[in-house]
């Protein structure tokens, strides 16, 4: 009694497997039968004519050659011609005789009557929008590469030749000190809270209130796909990613606070005022930082302007306000600051 029951379970278990079977058959076929059909193009290559039919026009219109599926292509949007009656079989054979490609529903070569058992389908174009996201299909060979790289290090290396080149080659002029400037600045810091959105991954280790989206399409496009048989249809395409909602509370750079002064002048910095502590809106201090530059002007024909920068007061103080100097400048126009002397 129990085998019999077993027995029973076991074709009631394959019988629903079937169904779903059939179910996601008949599902998979009205997918590929819903949506516009259009036809893909070709162009005779023995009497140049263009913008042949891929599905009417077995045969050049013009000449009479037969077609060439490896010359079918995408049609642009207003080349685009669409199949009335669509009556999809599946992708042409390619004939192993004489290589010709013919409907998937003959099973002889119209052209040659070779016999079509075990003939392979014909290539497919794959869509040039998706084809330039590939990079396996859109780099070029490793000898091409490989060319490329010389020429591109060629091209760099007489670049930094040219530049050095000019650089290194000097001529005198005389100079003039006009100003001496230096500059504190203090950076402000606040504590803030800011909301973010992206891939769950990516979210940083602090985050707060996080409000998961799960899987949502980015990227939605249309995408080309060639049935092999001179007609495509268009699909539309979406990349997923698991987004999230988030916080974050970090210090981010809020203000900076500057003071200028002259020769003259005492360095000081800039007061600043901060709430100190770590609530969202409180402020404190970040860095500090001074520069000191002296301001040149050419006094021979060329009236040019030049500043030095220094990082200590004592060379930035050696030369004087309105005294004249030699120094040199480079072909590139660039003063040598470390080369003015009387």
């Amino acid at each position: 009694m129990g085998d019999k029951e077993n027995e029973n379970e076991n074709k009631q278990e394959n019988t629903d497997q079937d169904d779903a079977n059939l179910i996601e058959n008949t599902e998979n076929k009205d997918a590929e039968n819903t949506g516009k059909v259009y036809q893909m193009l070709w162009d005779c290559e023995y009497c140049g004519t263009k913008g042949l039919l891929g599905k009417d026009h077995r045969f050049c219109p013009a000449c009479g050659s037969k077609q060439n599926p490896d010359k079918r292509y995408f049609p642009d949007e207003d080349s685009k011609v669409e199949v009335v009656n669509d009556d999809y079989i599946g992708a042409d054979k390619t004939c192993p005789a004489c290589n010709g490609a013919t409907s998937a529903a003959s099973t002889h070569c119209p052209g040659c009557g070779s016999p079509l058992e075990g003939a392979s389908e014909v290539s497919k174009k794959t869509d040039p929008a998706l084809a330039e996201q590939t990079t396996d299909q859109a780099a070029p060979k490793e000898g091409s590469k490989k060319k490329m790289g010389i020429l591109a290090g060629i091209g760099i290396l007489v670049l930094v030749g040219i530049f050095a080149t000019l650089a290194l080659i000097k001529k005198d002029i005389n100079v003039i000190v006009t100003k001496h400037q230096w500059k504190t600045s203090v950076k402000i810091e606040k504590f803030k809270q800011s909301e973010k959105e992206g891939e769950c991954s990516s979210k940083p280790s602090n985050a707060k209130n996080v409000v998961d989206y799960g899987e949502k399409q980015v990227n939605c496009r249309k995408e080309k796909v060639d049935r092999g048989d001179g007609t495509f249809k268009e699909k539309n395409v979406c990349d997923t990613e698991h987004r999230c909602a988030y916080t974050v509370e970090k210090w981010e750079l809020d203000d900076t606070k500057t003071k200028t002064g002259g020769l003259s002048d005492t360095v000081i910095y800039p007061a600043v005022y901060v709430t100190g502590g770590t609530c969202i809106g409180c402020t404190r201090e970040g860095t500090r930082s001074v520069t000191y530059k002296v301001h040149l002007k050419s006094t021979d024909d060329t009236d040019d302007d030049f500043t030095c920068g220094y990082s200590k007061p004592e060379s930035w103080k050696m030369l004087e306000d309105g005294s004249t100097y030699k120094a040199k400048v480079n072909l590139l126009g660039s003063l040598d600051c470390d080369d003015i002397h009387n």
